[in-house]
């Protein structure tokens, strides 16, 4: 195999029918690495984070903390709009976006990672 070889393999998009056959592998680390930012914060998103998930994860399910109001479980698609939406109002304020227990659970189990 020449040494040019897993170069083209590492540029070349791929495209498929899987979740990710559409992204190139660059990007696909860089999704993954968001992931395990993710978990090393102990299910903590910050807004860039939050944003990546809505864009490869719309169906992820995270909990917004407000400063007075209940707490929320809503999908990341629509969390950014959500939180937007109140703080616009003067409503309440966003205290943290954050997996629950389950999610993170899943997570790790799926990267197999210990407690």
């Amino acid at each position: 195999m020449s040494r040019i070889a897993p170069l083209l393999v590492s540029i070349i998009p791929r495209r498929g029918v899987f979740l990710f056959d559409s992204v190139d592998i660059a990007r696909y680390y860089y999704i993954m690495k968001t992931l395990k930012d993710i978990l090393s914060q102990f299910g903590y998103i910050t807004k860039p984070q939050l944003a990546e998930l809505a864009e490869h994860f719309p169906a992820t399910r995270v909990v917004i903390k407000w400063g007075a109001m209940e707490r929320e479980r809503i999908c990341a698609w629509e969390a950014a709009e959500r939180i937007e939406e109140v703080e616009s109002r003067d409503q309440d304020y966003c205290r943290s976006v954050f997996l629950s227990c389950k999610e993170t659970n899943l997570l790790k189990e799926a990267f197999a990672i210990a407690d």
